[in-house]
């Protein structure tokens, strides 16, 4: 059969998955168009009631009208990749926590659970302690991480769920007065937002409520940094503060 050469087909979708390829076109003596279509094509295009051949190895869509078997074929790749997109707007959290301490049987804390106290019988390491002899840090410290996003479900048949998180419009100078706190909170400067790790965090559906709830409990962090920061680097502050027995933060006792 005479070769009319190839054309070229291309597909996306709304996940960002795409379908491409080079499709060899002959034509017969007597009129009839063969286009070389992908197996991955073959369910789609009989499902769609398309004239489709595989006298052997290729798969042929077959008919006297060219224009219109490379209609089908689109068609088929659109289907193919045929994608639901839905959308839960949610807040995403999560805390990183380096610290070690005992929790002793009456709530108070201890470095550790050997200093002879008698209150540390019974206590064990809390379940919060991340680190440990063996695990180190340079620095205790406690992190907190808060974000409004849309998560993003693209739900493609057979081919299973392709999950994303996608940025809120949200204003960038001023913001809609009925996403108040949500504005607020993706405010702070500094965070990651690295969108490709947001599935494993923790999250809960947004609301205005609870953006407002992180938005203070970041804003209670920043307090406190700067609390520490203004506490510490002054030596005179800091010795007086020695001299009165007052601790920054409550005592462990």
């Amino acid at each position: 059969m005479p070769s009319l050469g190839k054309h070229h087909f291309t597909h996306s979708n709304l996940a960002g998955e795409s379908m491409e390829f080079d499709a060899a076109v002959t034509v017969t003596d007597n009129g009839v168009f063969s286009i070389v279509i992908p197996a991955e094509l073959e369910e789609i295009c009989l499902g769609l009631g398309y004239r489709l051949e595989q006298p052997q190895k290729n798969l042929f869509l077959r008919g006297r009208d060219l224009d219109q078997l490379k209609s089908q074929v689109r068609k088929a790749m659109e289907e193919h990749l045929k994608t639901e997109r839905v959308a839960e707007r949610v807040i995403v959290y999560s805390t990183d926590l380096k610290v070690a301490f005992w929790q002793n049987p009456d709530g108070s804390i201890a470095p550790n659970g050997y200093l002879g106290d008698d209150r540390e019988k019974g206590g064990d390491w809390s379940a919060v302690s991340s680190l440990s002899a063996t695990k180190v840090a340079s620095h205790y410290h406690v992190g907190l991480f808060a974000h409004v996003v849309d998560r993003v479900e693209y739900r493609r048949g057979a081919a299973g769920t392709k999950v994303a998180y996608e940025k809120v419009d949200i204003g960038r100078f001023n913001s809609d007065e009925r996403m108040d706190w949500a504005y607020r909170l993706n405010a702070f400067t500094g965070l990651a937002q690295n969108y490709e790790w947001m599935e494993s965090l923790s999250r809960m559906p947004y609301t205005e409520e609870a953006a407002k709830f992180f938005h203070d409990s970041l804003a209670g962090l920043c307090l406190l940094a700067r609390q520490i920061d203004g506490f510490f680097k002054s030596p005179d502050a800091l010795r007086l503060a020695i001299e009165k027995q007052t601790p920054l933060l409550q005592s462990p006792a």
